[in-house]
């Protein structure tokens, strides 16, 4: 079962070095998706300040995911999102569960 959960807590640490002037995550005007960064984006959680990080997190307009939140979403409609992978260390620096930073490229409408 995939948990959501808002933002609280979670820290985007390299910021200073993604934004280039630019929105962090935004693409290129237009357009939907990630540029290059020079580093993957690097967020720090805080359980004091924002409970249990979650499968299906929001952070800034875009959804932090977990890696099985990813392959549900993917296995949806692989063409429908972009995924920039993260890093996101434990709490003691080790490398901890696998995150993906994800953007809506197009929703398709039935009925």
């Amino acid at each position: 079962m995939i948990q959501t959960f808002a933002a609280r807590g979670i820290v985007l640490e390299n910021e200073s070095l993604l934004r280039f002037g630019k929105p962090i995550f935004g693409s290129f005007e237009g357009e939907r998706g990630f540029r290059e960064y020079p580093e993957p984006p690097r967020f720090r959680h805080s359980k004091r300040d924002g409970g249990m990080l979650r499968d299906f997190n929001e952070y800034a307009g875009y959804w932090l995911v977990s890696d099985d939140a990813k392959v549900v979403l993917e296995a949806t409609d692989s063409e429908a999102l972009a995924f920039k992978s993260c890093d996101f260390p434990s709490s003691d620096g080790s490398s901890g569960q696998i995150f993906w930073v994800c953007d809506v490229l197009h929703v398709k409408c039935t009925g």
